[in-house]
């Protein structure tokens, strides 16, 4: 840390309303807010620091108040005072990790994308400037978490929906566009362009009429009409003077299609940027299994043959395809299936050596009932040939009958 007198370490007792943060004792991703420099607003920011573990912080007080004075303050702005003593991490973040250890992370990426969308659509709807420098840093931690694991952050985008449709779109976008930039080895500034592109391709949602999300009957003219300007739209807020020419122009072509059938201009595979192809798959995808336009919702494996056959076709790339399919595998996480047993779970992780033999929870017996606990199984490592279980066929997790107790949809199990 540079030298500055004006930075100053003070306990979490001290902190007040007023002051400016600008670092913790707690690593980014355990933080409530999803920037460490910031002005504490109200208590309620206070609190949220203390239920997080914040025991000491460091403020500046040039940009923020200073601490009221106490004998007993640790805040004089000495030099050995302007650094933090942070926790070891329980986990080398640089190493692979397993499902269990990655899913806190995944979790707490997803309430973070969830806040910057909510703020970003927040400060459209009320004609303010959207600040962009809360998307790097998301940026560069979902990337570090889907090298560990990238099946933790898959297994939330799968996950039913409800009141957040667009945040939880921009944030399953994010995820899907960022792993298949990995699969592919896109270079660190492409991959970033993309994540930057995939949180803010639907701002233009925020001046759309909000029956439009998901609808079930086919869209009018003139919905479809509002439905094609919404890239534009969301780039004459945000203003395209603060991203770059690239993302801004994935973000306008992101409903392009190679055979000039996509809209707003009908573009033609040689009228695209070539990153555009990348964000139209995971965009469409998420679409597909989520219901979020003007058809029923398809279930994870569906949608990605219908992405094939598209892509066969001549509509998507088929690069793109290829790459999301070998990154969430025959059977996407969070799909529902019937073993040979007549059990039946949800995948909870892809063996990637061994595609068809998934790690899967089962949560009913042959006979439909719940089991008391539910029972983890990876196919895969299965050593008694008389009661090998496989994969017989897959289930609709939004069916009654094959979900009666709506234990598909069970998010408190994946952690």
């Amino acid at each position: 840390m540079k030298s500055n007198q004006s930075v100053i370490k003070i306990a979490i007792e001290q902190l007040a309303i007023g002051m400016y943060i600008t670092d913790m004792d707690i690593p980014w991703i355990d933080s409530p807010f999803v920037r460490h420099n910031r002005l504490i607003k109200s208590e309620k920011d206070i609190q949220k620091l203390r239920e997080a573990g914040v025991k000491y912080l460091l403020i500046d007080i040039k940009k923020g108040n200073k601490p009221s004075d106490n004998p007993d303050s640790t805040s004089q702005p000495e030099e050995n005072k302007k650094t933090l003593d942070k926790p070891e991490e329980d986990q080398d973040l640089s190493s692979p990790s397993s499902m269990n250890q990655e899913l806190k992370v995944a979790l707490s990426i997803r309430n973070k994308v969830r806040h910057v969308i909510t703020d970003i659509h927040n400060q459209i709807s009320n004609n303010t400037p959207v600040p962009l420098d809360d998307i790097t840093p998301l940026v560069d931690v979902t990337i570090e978490s889907l090298s560990r694991n990238n099946q933790a952050l898959m297994s939330l985008v799968h996950l039913t929906r409800t009141a957040e449709k667009i945040a939880d779109h921009c944030f399953s976008t994010f995820c899907l566009v960022l792993n298949i930039a990995m699969e592919r080895k896109l270079d660190k500034e492409q991959t970033e362009i993309l994540g930057l592109a995939a949180l803010l391709h639907d701002a233009g949602w925020a001046r759309l009429p909000i029956n439009l999300m998901g609808k079930r009957q086919t869209y009018t003219q003139t919905e479809k009409k509002l439905l094609a300007a919404h890239p534009q739209i969301g780039l004459n807020i945000v203003s395209e003077k603060s991203i770059s020419e690239t993302c801004a122009r994935i973000i306008r072509e992101h409903h392009e299609r190679l055979d000039g059938s996509g809209y707003p201009k009908g573009l033609t595979a040689d009228q695209l940027h070539p990153l555009t192809m990348y964000l139209a798959v995971a965009d469409h995808y998420d679409e597909c299994v989520h219901q979020l336009q003007d058809r029923p919702g398809m279930l994870p494996n569906n949608a990605l043959r219908e992405l094939y056959i598209q892509a066969e076709k001549g509509i998507f790339d088929v690069d793109a395809v290829a790459a999301m399919i070998s990154m969430l595998g025959i059977y996407p996480v969070t799909t529902a299936v019937k073993l040979n047993t007549g059990e039946s779970g949800v995948v909870y992780e892809v063996n990637s050596k061994s595609q068809l033999l998934p790690t899967i929870i089962i949560y009913y017996d042959n006979k439909k009932r719940v089991l008391q606990k539910p029972l983890k199984i990876n196919l895969s490592q299965q050593t008694d040939e008389d009661t090998k279980r496989t994969i017989e066929s897959i289930l609709d997790p939004n069916s009654a009958i094959d979900d009666p107790e709506r234990k598909f949809h069970s998010e408190y199990d994946l952690v």
